[in-house]
């Protein structure tokens, strides 16, 4: 029998705390650096528990954490494309080596759960070959946010740039666009 309310270490994840017994096969753990619960086997916290992961724990440049969702971070031939995409924004904010046009440019905690932001980029049509743009919607803004963020192609972005660019027509290109890719 597995000792309940007794911390058990974890590799990098924290203490996990058994609190609750249902069978061998199902015994409810909270992580005690976040609050999160999940279930696992007795066995494995007999034999293994400092494999248990914690999804909620910030593990992407101090603040991106994995969450727990429908969305993988990961396929077999690696980091899927949303992924790639959100750890790149969590790094351009939040990395050793930031660029100085970076300094102060901040992503909304809603994002740094990995689901959430894979549940935005799913719904505004991302996909391989296109990029998020934080600055198309609001010149200078500083944070990345669900609603002031973009789904563009890189033509798009480089037109944003462009002082001469319609950004009216522009934007309603992104979103025909968006709202196709969703439907």
């Amino acid at each position: 029998m597995i000792p309940m309310y007794l911390p058990i270490k974890t590799a990098n994840c924290g203490d996990v705390v058994p609190y609750y017994y249902e069978n061998a096969y199902k015994v409810h753990v909270m992580f005690m650096d976040t609050g999160h619960i999940r279930t696992t086997s007795a066995s494995i916290l007999r034999k293994s528990p400092v494999n248990l992961k914690d999804p909620m724990r910030p593990v992407v440049y101090g603040v991106g954490y994995l969450g727990v969702g429908r969305h993988k971070s990961h396929a077999a031939g690696g980091a899927t494309h949303p992924c790639i995409i959100w750890r790149g924004i969590l790094l351009r904010c939040y990395g050793k080596s930031q660029a100085s046009c970076y300094r102060g440019v901040t992503v909304a905690k809603v994002w740094h759960n990995f689901q959430n932001f894979a549940d935005w980029y799913e719904a505004n049509g991302g996909r391989r070959g296109l990029q998020e743009d934080k600055d198309i919607l609001a010149e200078g803004n500083k944070e990345y946010h669900p609603d002031k963020c973009l789904i563009v192609t890189p033509q798009e972005n480089m037109e944003a740039a462009n002082p001469n660019c319609d950004l009216g027509a522009l934007l309603d290109r992104v979103r025909r666009r968006a709202r196709s890719a969703s439907s």
